[in-house]
């Protein structure tokens, strides 16, 4: 859902400078950062009571005086329904007013951020002072008390960045070995477009595992079969075959249990089967 337009006069703005001014925690940073989310909320909820509703429409506005919702909130013990729904509706206004305030101060600052750069990089190109950009933006002049914290952020970054630097450039050892330790990690990392031993074309080899696991499965079972028919044949068997007794008997009693005419069927592709084996298998 779009947000309602909003109307910021002049003086609003100036009003807003001078309110955000006096409360530091908005606008200067503590340490390397400043994450008070909802302290900064509570502040600019207070800003917006204190411009009141001149740059919200008219339609959002209660017709309520201040005092009459303060007499309203004060009755804690005889809360009516109506009380309830116009201490709900409040809270959203306040909510709201206090977001649009939030929005207008940091489309401000954004602004100011934008002229302190364009006033620095005309400082770089000037041949004179003429030269030198000067904002005509009515709230150049109110602001400069960001301009400390701006100069301070620009600063702690370029320090930061040019500190490795001048440390590496410096000191040779220190390069060498930095280069020594980057080189390493390269040649662990594969990088792109480098060959590596897998094969290209994986289809020809896995086809042909495949065939011959399924030629070691059908040989299995063949053995198999052979091993369960084999006491039938009256023929002895070794050491080694008589665990795979267990096997036929569970064959045979499978057999035992179909229909007769199915277990006449099996016994027929068993025996087709067998008969289509050489005589060295049946041997072993």
């Amino acid at each position: 859902m779009p947000r309602r337009t909003c109307y910021w006069t002049r003086k609003l703005e100036l009003d807003l400078v001078e309110l955000v001014k006096k409360r530091e925690f908005i606008w200067k940073p503590i340490g390397n950062t400043n994450h008070h989310i909802q302290q900064k909320y509570k502040g600019f909820a207070e800003i917006a009571t204190i411009l009141g509703n001149g740059f919200t429409e008219l339609e959002e506005l209660l017709d309520e005086d201040s005092s009459q919702i303060q007499k309203e909130f004060a009755i804690t013990l005889e809360v009516t329904q109506q009380a309830v729904l116009h201490h709900l509706k409040l809270l959203r206004m306040i909510h709201k007013q206090a977001r649009l305030v939030r929005d207008r101060w940091v489309n401000i600052r954004s602004t100011f951020n934008h002229n302190v750069r364009r006033v620095i990089k005309s400082k770089l190109t000037a041949k004179s002072s003429n030269e030198i950009y000067v904002p005509c933006w009515p709230l150049w002049k109110p602001l400069q008390f960001l301009k400390d914290v701006y100069s301070k952020n620009e600063t702690n970054q370029n320090v930061d960045v040019n500190k490795t630097g001048i440390e590496l450039v410096n000191d040779p050892t220190v390069k060498e070995e930095v280069q020594s330790d980057i080189e390493e990690n390269l040649l662990e990392i594969r990088q792109r477009g480098q060959r590596t031993d897998r094969p290209r074309h994986r289809g020809r080899v896995h086809l042909e595992l495949k065939r011959h696991r399924d030629s070691d499965k059908c040989k299995r079972v063949l053995n198999d079969l052979i091993r369960t028919i084999a006491p039938l044949t009256e023929t002895p068997l070794q050491d080694s075959q008589q665990t795979y007794w267990f096997f036929g008997k569970h064959v045979v009693e499978r057999l035992n249990n179909m229909r007769p005419l199915d277990a006449r069927c099996a016994t027929h592709e068993i025996f087709e089967l067998l008969n289509k084996l050489p005589n060295t298998v049946l041997e072993t």
